[in-house]
């Protein structure tokens, strides 16, 4: 959608330039005289020198530039959302399988699935006692 609107962008800016070089009069039919063939009135519109085209092309020049720039940035951005949704693609299919092969395991009885819970405290072995620490004593003078 950007790319079409920047394309869209540049081709009527070379419209622009192309109009403003090529003007013509068109004949007008409301003349008096024959108004079919009659011109119009008006006197053409000076001729653009070199200098107010080269001028013209000169912006159209760079308002290529900055498009070309624009397009390249986001065509670099959407390389990066793409390799980061290939990526995010990947862990999910990862662990798609891990919870498929858990699901699996626990459905075949391979991991138990509905132990009692049983409190830490009894299940542990019981504390070691603590050791003497009399031996460090250091007397005071």
């Amino acid at each position: 959608m950007v790319k079409k609107q920047l394309v869209d962008r540049m081709i009527l800016l070379q419209e622009k330039v192309k109009d403003d070089s090529t003007r013509t009069v068109l004949p007008n039919p409301t003349s008096p005289g024959n108004p079919s063939l009659a011109w119009s009135s008006s006197v053409l519109p000076p001729a653009p020198s070199s200098h107010a085209i080269a001028e013209k092309l000169d912006a159209v020049q760079t308002e290529i530039q900055k498009l070309s720039q624009v397009l390249h940035m986001l065509l670099e951005r959407q390389s990066q959302l793409e390799q980061q949704q290939e990526h995010q693609q990947r862990l999910q299919q990862e662990l798609l399988v891990t919870l498929q092969q858990l699901s699996s395991a626990v459905s075949h009885g391979t991991v138990p699935a509905n132990q009692p819970c049983i409190p830490f405290s009894s299940t542990a072995e019981p504390l070691p006692t603590m050791p003497s620490f009399s031996q460090f004593k250091m007397e005071l003078v």
